[in-house]
């Protein structure tokens, strides 16, 4: 597929980023788009064009697809990705648009960084 191609393409997030926003989620070509992007999800997170693709999902996905980016989120990424121009970004999305579970965990997992996030 092309789905993880398209996210990292100047042009190509922009079409995945309106098919992740105009189609409904369950539709089973949106669907393949969607499971092409998310096992990379943790890198496209902190790429230029990737986080919007990353941050589409987490606003229009479904809750599944919300949790695999929470997942994703997590140990060195998170501690990374907090003070990254593009990663946190997404790291201030999935706080918000996460269930109430992966919000509290990615919450704690923030807390406990040792590094100063300022």
């Amino acid at each position: 597929g092309m789905g993880l191609e398209a996210s990292r393409h100047r042009f190509g997030y922009r079409i995945l980023c309106h098919v992740f926003q105009l189609c409904s989620m369950d539709d089973p070509s949106v669907a393949t788009l969607v499971d092409e992007v998310l096992p990379d999800a943790a890198d496209l997170s902190g790429h230029r064009f990737g986080n919007h693709v990353v941050r589409h999902i987490l606003q229009h996905g479904l809750d599944r697809h919300k949790e695999q980016v929470a997942r994703a989120l997590s140990g060195w990424y998170l501690e990374a990705y907090a003070t990254h121009p593009h990663g946190s970004r997404v790291v201030e999305l999935a706080l918000l648009e996460c269930q109430m579970q992966d919000r509290l965990q990615i919450a704690k997992a923030l807390l406990c960084i040792s590094k100063p996030l300022a």
